[in-house]
């Protein structure tokens, strides 16, 4: 196909509309390409001359235009935001730029695979936007607070205006505006979580990603100058995925984005636990993991096989240890304000902190919950238990070439979740500001194990090593509901990622199924909604819950694993 039809097919597509008629006229000549489709051979000589010379002059006004395109772009992102502010004696931050989906798929990039040159440096696979709209839960993410159920919580929470513009629902459920003037045409608030809510909402990075001229340049730049210059958010990371994700599926109280006890007495469905690896795969994902990509991408985007050759099972044990340290950081500011708060503010405790369950449930003689014991004195509401079940494998991780090591971290978790238990013993619900100062203690102590990750390989040796030190923590104690879950996404993670045909072998398809049908492990996948039959599942699955039959059943499960990867 001739260039500059290509280029009106292609291109065209790409520029804001004010650009589009240059590409018109930089195109006229399309049909002298269509007629002379045969070949010049039956051209005459003048004719091609004159087609030679219109060529060149198609060529110059495409070049042209997409120069200006660029400059448009970049005229329309700064018009829509403020200009960077520098630090003193630090380097400009980035713009912001709040824009739309339209902005991403409107250029036929994120939303046409068949559209990009193979020669090109490929980051993406082109079917992002796609993937995100047809099939991703937070394309809906907006549109359920104009449900039934979120008008109903809003009358119970005594919320006057609309709920779908309530800052403390929009700030998970969509995004907030924190600046009217740097608002692209193309934001819609109703596409809930939306591509600028996770890669950041700056014009810097926006426009030279998307634009013609400077995508090569933009490509080869590596990811901190692309997060740190330019806004755009290292994704890749997963460290920063999973504090991001956490931000919304556990709360970030300096976000604002905090779901309260008032919130779930009103009807909003009870925040599970997170895996992330598990929770990315049911989205489902619109991007590859980097040992997926191309070698020539790997090297670019700092892709380092030595360090993390399997990066499910890194991300099972990153996430944990920000699962851990982000539910401390939100208790230990909600303890914070409950300290300073005034008695009658009544702002601690916060009882969306502590373990639903240990109040919500049947009562039974001789329960697996008094057979288990109790941490703190009896009768009094724990906190979560699930953000601290995988933990000792974050501390398995990093001890592996350093036994000594190991020991003192599971010693320091150990005291650490003591202390923890002596503020909430101190008096009912706890003391708000030993309860504060024993969990900021516990996130600090999290990022001190995160810096070692950077020194402990993710490799197949590791994912083993991980697996029998989960067979050796579910033996140790009785897990509740939300902690095996913890240990069967987490073992489906790794053993799938160490023998991707594990579950081929029939013995471990039926204890998978078996766990499955206890723990409810398999999430609604994409944009199936979570219904009232999936809820009710889900808590008579916990009710009938009994720990000594999910450490059968994943006793079992462990075996035919060991079993399977000592064949490969």
């Amino acid at each position: 196909m001739p260039l500059c039809v290509k280029q009106r097919a292609t291109c065209a597509r790409r520029v804001l509309p004010n650009c589009r008629r240059r590409f018109v006229r930089a195109c006229r000549y399309t049909s002298i390409h269509r007629r002379s489709s045969r070949g010049f051979s039956a051209t005459p000589r003048r004719g091609r001359n004159m087609l030679a010379t219109r060529y060149k002059a198609c060529a110059l006004m495409i070049v042209a235009t997409l120069a200006a395109a660029a400059l448009v772009l970049g005229r329309e992102t700064a018009r829509s935001s403020p200009a960077p502010v520098a630090e003193q004696g630090g380097p400009a931050k980035p713009a912001r730029l709040y824009y739309g989906v339209l902005a991403c798929s409107n250029g036929g990039c994120h939303n046409n695979p068949t559209s990009p040159n193979q020669k090109d440096i490929l980051l993406c696979a082109y079917d992002e936007v796609d993937i995100w709209t047809k099939h991703d839960k937070h394309r809906l993410a907006a549109k359920v607070l104009s449900g039934e159920r979120s008008k109903q919580m809003a009358k119970l929470l005594g919320i006057k205006g609309d709920i779908a513009k309530e800052p403390s629902c929009v700030s998970c459920h969509g995004v907030i505006v924190e600046d009217k003037n740097s608002v692209h045409e193309s934001f819609d608030p109703q596409e809930g979580v939306s591509c600028g809510v996770c890669h950041g909402h700056y014009s810097d990075w926006v426009a030279q990603h998307s634009a013609f001229l400077q995508r090569k340049k933009w490509r080869s730049l590596g990811r901190a100058v692309k997060e740190e210059q330019f806004g755009m958010r290292d994704l890749w990371d997963p460290e920063k995925r999973a504090t991001l994700c956490a931000s919304c599926h556990i709360g970030n109280a300096a976000e604002g984005k905090v779901v309260t006890h008032a919130m779930y007495a009103a009807g909003h469905p009870p925040l599970p636990g997170v895996e992330l690896a598990t929770f990315s795969d049911a989205m489902p994902r619109h991007w590859k993991y980097l040992s997926e990509k191309p070698a020539n991408v790997q090297k670019i985007l700092e892709y380092d096989p030595s360090k993390s050759s399997l990066e499910r099972t890194e991300l099972v044990v990153v996430s944990a240890l920000v699962s851990f340290r982000e539910s401390m950081k939100l208790l230990a500011a909600q303890a914070e304000q409950g300290a300073e708060a005034k008695e009658a503010d009544r702002a601690w405790p916060e009882l969306a902190q502590f373990d639903c369950y240990a109040c919500h449930h049947d009562l039974k003689s001789d329960s697996w919950r008094q057979k288990r014991g109790y941490a703190g004195k009896p009768g009094r509401p724990t906190m979560r238990a699930w953000p601290t079940a995988l933990v000792p494998l974050a501390v398995l991780h990093v001890g592996k070439a350093n036994p000594e090591r190991e020991q003192k971290l599971a010693s320091e978790l150990r005291d650490k979740l003591k202390e923890l238990t002596a503020a909430f013993d101190a008096q009912p619900f706890g003391d708000a500001k030993t309860v504060a100062i024993a969990a900021r203690q516990a996130a600090q102590w999290a990022d001190t194990i995160l810096k070692d990750f950077k020194t402990a390989p993710f490799d197949r040796a590791a994912a083993q090593h991980l697996v029998v030190g989960m067979g050796k923590e579910s033996k140790l104690r009785l897990l509740d509901f939300d902690s095996a879950r913890q240990f069967g996404w987490a073992f489906r993670s790794i053993q799938g990622e160490l023998d991707p045909k594990f579950t081929a072998n029939a013995d471990s398809a039926k204890a998978l199924k078996e766990l499955d049908e206890q723990l409810k492990l398999e999430l609604p996948k994409g944009q199936v909604e979570i219904s009232k039959d999936f809820l009710k599942d889900a808590l008579e699955k916990l009710n009938n819950y009994e720990p000594e039959q999910f450490r059968r059943t994943f006793e079992r499960l462990m075996q035919n694993g060991q079993k399977q990867t000592r064949k490969e």
